[in-house]
This record gives structure tokens, C-alpha cells and sequence, in this order.
């Protein structure tokens, strides 16, 4: 469906549709102010959206993670069409057996945002054999790139943690083993670079 009236361009259901699943969208676009707005739900692997993504590191990110099934991500973009800064999203993630660089994870979920620079994921839950991960909210600014953690519980093994992290942060922790994945709590924040 396509309707124009009052300077508003409608697609109501816009439908795609790949091998391992479907992403629904609903975009709604104003000629005047040039600001868009795009209602999302897909069931599609997330390496489809890397040839549009511009910037390799960006496209590097999407390279740490191999799905098994893909994750059911639904949620909104919003923004002003040439305008990157003023572009936002919120959505909520929920994804089942996947490993991410290299690391099996028996489920996710989380709400997710990005607006203004900074990026929050609230009520985050990693389950994986040994346990499982909770945070109740995680937030990096990208301009002072500070990574902020609140109530942040994890019951997992640090080794695999620590390889999750990256490969400087799995060899520090290489020397130290623990006979079952002990209990952290984090509050506060830590300078990411």
C-alpha cells in the first residue's frame, strides 16, 4: 500500500521476504521537514543489512556473531533523511543459540536504543550452560565513550566472558581458573578507550 496526503508518505506494509524469514516495515515519510519514521519487525539473519552499511567497522561488528536461527528483533528508526546525526532507534532483541566471537550463547533478550550519541540496552539477560548474565542497564556515550553499567549480575565462566570481551582482555585472564563461574556484581562506569 502507498497513500501521500498532507505531505506524508505512507508504506503501511511493506513486506521482504528471505530464505530464513520475513521483515516487516511501516514507513512514514514528510516531504517538507524531510523526517522519517520506520515501525520494524523481522525474523532475518542480521548479516543481510551489512552491504548497506557504510563504515567497515560497522560491518565488522556484525562479523562476531553466527546465528543458528535469526534473532526477532522489533522496534523503530526515526530520524531526517541526510541527516545521520538526528537518526535514532529503539527496538527490543530476543535471539536463542547463537555464539558471539566464538563464545555459544543459549539465549538473549534486551531492549535496545541509540539516540544523541548514546547507545542503552535495558533489562539485558545472556543465558548460556553455566548461568546466565543480568544487567539493568548498560550505556556507552560515543562522544567521552564511557561504558556505564547498573545492577549488572553474572553468575558465568570469566573465561568465556573474558574472550567475549576480546582477545587483550581473554589473554590477562588466561592464568586464572575457577572451579564454577563465580558471582560479580558491577555498578559504576569505566573508560572504553
Amino acid at each position: 500500500d502507498l497513500v501521500y496526503s498532507n505531505l506524508t508518505w505512507r508504506l503501511p506494509n511493506l513486506v521482504a521476504r528471505r530464505p530464513e524469514g520475513e521483515v516487516r516495515l511501516a514507513l512514514r515519510s514528510h516531504t517538507g521537514t524531510q523526517d522519517f519514521q520506520i515501525d520494524f519487525r523481522s525474523s532475518i539473519d542480521p548479516h543481510a543489512v551489512t552491504p548497506a552499511l557504510e563504515e567497515e567497522k560497522q560491518k565488522k561488528g556484525f562479523d562476531y556473531f553466527s546465528f543458528e536461527t535469526p534473532p526477532m528483533v522489533e522496534g523503530r528508526v526515526w530520524g531526517r533523511w541526510r541527516e545521520r546525526e538526528r537518526t535514532g532507534f529503539r527496538a527490543s532483541v530476543a535471539a536463542t543459540n547463537f555464539t558471539f566471537r566464538a563464545q555459544q550463547v543459549d539465549g538473549f533478550s534486551a531492549g535496545v536504543s541509540f539516540a544523541n550519541g548514546f547507545f542503552s540496552m535495558t533489562n539485558a539477560v545472556v543465558r548460556r550452560p553455566e548461568g546466565e548474565a543480568k544487567v539493568d542497564t548498560l550505556g556507552y556515550d560515543t562522544r567521552t565513550r564511557r561504558l556505564y553499567l547498573t545492577n549488572a549480575v553474572c553468575r558465568l565462566e570469566p573465561a568465556a566472558v573474558a574472550k567475549a570481551i576480546g582477545p587483550k582482555t581473554a589473554h590477562s585472564l588466561e592464568a586464572y581458573q575457577f572451579l564454577e563461574p563465580p558471582l560479580a556484581r558491577v555498578n559504576g562506569w569505566v573508560q572504553a578507550g
